[in-house]
């Protein structure tokens, strides 16, 4: 293991501007969840979290070391618990005590796990000791995604493979479009993502030369009003703009819209990046280390 992580000088982006704002976002999964409730909607049959688990299976073998940075509280393997190969072992890693706390307390029972708090920036793990490294819906929050994405390669083995899941400009775009009708100039949402489906190739192939993208199109089609109104609260700074007359007029909008159309339909555009610094190599034709 490498040594001793100084402290992270945190300056986030999109919704996450500070030290303080990536703390009050992520202290623990309460956000996290609110955003990710509303996605019961979409309208096709495949879950987020399966279609990712579906890349893996497919890209590895019955054996594999993996590393999940930001892994936030677990979501990805508790989803997919049962079908995790036996010959896996997972570390599960992020910044933010209470999210390690809670991927501990779900995971910890299965010995295919282990945790640890790190910052991405400064990997305390081994040169070329991982099979896969995911970076699941966290390289646009990043600070320097460029050092990232060197202890990324770093801690791959040759042949390795990053599997990081992203969004498009266009991927829930009705809730940005609230976000500004409702925050103004404070919607986190304004100007361009720094790691999207967009420019990720772009940003990944200075580290990692062979890059493919896989897309997922989809559309939710909300027919609670709750739902919609929650996933804005939940965004950093909403609370504190959104209140009274203007969360009242803001409840009014959806649930008209619903009304008049049957559903307030937002549309999905997420994908996952998987890169390799050696892309004629495939993880599942090497023999098990």
């Amino acid at each position: 293991m490498r040594g001793h992580m100084a402290k992270p000088q945190l300056s986030l982006t999109d919704s996450i501007k500070s030290d303080q704002d990536l703390r009050d976002q992520y202290k623990d999964s309460s956000n996290l969840n609110a955003r990710a409730a509303i996605y019961r909607f979409r309208v096709g049959a495949v879950a987020w979290p399966k279609w990712v688990f579906d890349q893996l299976l497919a890209e590895l073998g019955e054996t594999a070391k993996i590393v999940e940075v930001g892994a936030g509280p677990g979501g990805l393997w508790r989803e997919n618990l049962a079908r995790v190969p036996q010959g896996w072992r997972v570390l599960l890693t992020d910044l933010m005590p209470g999210m390690c706390d809670e991927a501990h307390q779900t995971l910890s029972h299965d010995s295919r796990f282990t945790f640890g708090r790190m910052d991405a920036q400064q990997l305390a793990i081994d040169d070329a000791s991982f099979d896969a490294v995911i970076a699941n819906h966290m390289l646009y929050h990043v600070p320097d995604l460029p050092r990232v994405l060197r202890e990324i390669r770093r801690v791959l083995k040759p042949g390795g493979k990053l599997f990081a899941g992203t969004n498009s400009e266009r991927h829930m775009q009705r809730m940005k479009e609230l976000a500004a009708q409702f925050m103004g100039e404070g919607s986190p949402f304004n100007g361009e993502m720094p790691f999207s489906l967009d420019n990720g190739e772009r940003l990944l192939r200075h580290e990692l030369k062979h890059v493919e993208s896989r897309r997922q199109l989809d559309e939710l089609r909300v027919t609670d009003a709750h739902a919609v109104v929650r996933y804005i609260l939940s965004i950093q700074g909403a609370p504190e703009v959104i209140r009274d007359e203007k969360l009242e007029k803001l409840q009014r909008l959806v649930a008209d819209e619903i009304s008049t159309v049957g559903a307030f339909v937002i549309p999905i555009d997420a994908g996952l990046f998987i890169a390799s610094s050696l892309g004629e190599h495939l993880i599942k034709s090497r023999p098990p280390s």
